[in-house]
């Protein structure tokens, strides 16, 4: 998990130094989702950051990455699952790629595609891409929406990021609870896109891309959206199961690009115990799962999730609540302001993870 932030200063009005205070502000605020790195670029009357969790290419990877001849740049939270075919194909065509990194390849393929690069894209994804040549800013997200990415635009500023806190922490805008968002979200207990639950602020839609050359020179598309399917329903029983197992296999498979470590959270329920089979399957190398408990015996699954395991032989780590939902931790949770996702900094989840659970691990690849 990383996180992406941006500032558009539309009328000039600051500073070099004070743009390149805010970003550092903004990627101080998302250090949670980015412990390993930052990076940055501030220039005349726009600056772009980010907070590195490293996946791949730990060594390079640091962002951000540019293209051959320094004319675009790139920032990225998420994981492209096909950047190694892409790599192979772009080297083919010329490009000098000089890291492992499937950021890089993003930037290339976008040197040659521009925005139609997103549709060869697999993966989950939020991006900013400055084209310095056009002064433009080009955002995109994946396909399902799967790595969120926030914005806020006026008559003065355009201002994205990955959370909401990180637009907050600029001091342009008001915190302010959009209401008609809160009577949403109490209705539906979800909000539609593009609402959030701050007024003035949206979310790039889930496959949609916005490129930004002014203030009054935006550009929205969709690259994608879910469509019927065109294949023929499939009536026999026996074939259904080969090709759900053959589709869940590739899936599974395509997401187990990593330079680190690949675990899976185990909550013993169908999907998960199925995914962490298959990740068994087919890493060469031991896998850990990860779950949590309660010890009310109505809401706790941790039993199912240790079977799995056991069965998987994976090295299994559980969290068991203790008492928390007596003891008043969602009380202690919903003292804190809601905005939507992370709503606390490390310090305040250990302390609470601290007062309200116990924690065990279970040695299951051993038994």
């Amino acid at each position: 998990m990383c996180g992406i932030n941006g500032i558009i200063d539309f009328e000039n009005k600051l500073e070099k130094e004070r743009l390149s205070s805010i970003i550092d502000k903004m990627n101080n605020s998302l250090k949670h989702r980015g412990p390993d790195d930052e990076g940055k670029y501030i220039d005349n009357n726009f600056a772009l950051g980010m907070r590195r969790l490293s996946i791949i290419d730990l060594e390079k990877g640091k962002q951000p990455i540019f293209n051959e001849d320094s004319t675009l740049f790139i920032f990225m939270n998420g994981e492209i699952y096909n950047y190694k075919t892409l790599r192979e194909k772009l080297i083919s065509k010329g490009h000098k790629i000089v890291t492992n990194s499937d950021t890089e390849v993003v930037i290339h393929l976008f040197e040659d595609k521009d925005i139609d690069c997103f549709k060869e894209i697999i993966g989950m994804f939020a991006i900013a891409i400055y084209d310095i040549k056009k002064n433009r800013l080009v955002l995109a997200r994946d396909r399902a929406g799967e790595k969120p990415l926030y914005y806020f635009m006026d008559e003065n500023f355009f201002i994205f990021s990955s959370e909401l806190r990180g637009l907050i922490s600029t001091g342009l805008i008001k915190n302010n609870i959009d209401f008609e968002s809160l009577s949403q979200y109490l209705q539906l207990t979800y909000l539609t896109a593009p609402k959030s639950i701050i007024q003035g602020v949206k979310r790039v839609l889930p496959g949609q891309i916005i490129e930004i050359k002014g203030k009054n020179n935006i550009k929205e598309t969709i690259y994608w959206d879910i469509e019927p399917s065109k294949f023929n329903p499939i009536n026999d029983y026996d074939e259904c199961k080969k090709g759900l197992r053959e589709v869940f296999y590739k899936a599974v498979e395509e997401t187990m690009v990593s330079d680190v470590p690949i675990g899976t959270f185990l909550s013993g329920g169908i999907d998960s115990c199925i995914i962490t089979g298959l990740v068994s399957n087919i890493s060469k190398k031991q896998i850990n799962s990860f779950s949590i408990g309660f010890k009310e015996k109505e809401f706790d699954e941790s039993k199912r999730a240790i079977l799995s395991a056991k069965k998987h032989k994976v090295y299994h780590f559980g969290k068991l609540f203790r008492n928390a939902l007596k003891n008043g931790l969602l009380k202690t949770l919903n003292k804190d302001r809601i905005v939507e996702q992370n709503i606390f900094n490390s310090e305040h989840k250990e302390k609470i993870l601290n007062e309200h659970f116990s924690f065990k691990k279970d040695r299951t690849s051993e038994l």
